[in-house]
């Protein structure tokens, strides 16, 4: 069985898609892009488009192990580079 999207889930239908997914992708990068993809078309509206990266810090070293889109990508190496985005300061 396929998960679906739904862009109008409940915690409990997260979850559950979640935990399938979980259960049918093949490794952890399968899974952590398909979660970033997930979660970006579900955060995603009328009001603008959401990227997701999901970043993996190590040893003071941050890195993207998955995106929702290559746009992602590229704005996550771009915090990178200048050391300041919206999400460097929740790693500290």
């Amino acid at each position: 069985m396929e998960p679906t999207l739904d862009s109008h889930l409940n915690e409990t239908d997260v979850t559950e898609y979640a935990q399938d997914l979980l259960l049918e992708t093949r490794d952890v990068g399968d899974f952590l892009n398909e979660l970033a993809r997930y979660s970006a078309d579900n955060l995603s509206g009328p009001h603008g488009q959401v990227h997701c990266g999901i970043t993996l810090l190590r040893h003071r070293s941050a890195a993207t192990v998955a995106s929702s889109s290559e746009r992602a990508l590229v704005l996550d190496e771009l915090q990178y580079q200048f050391g300041d985005g919206p999400w460097l300061p929740s790693m500290d």
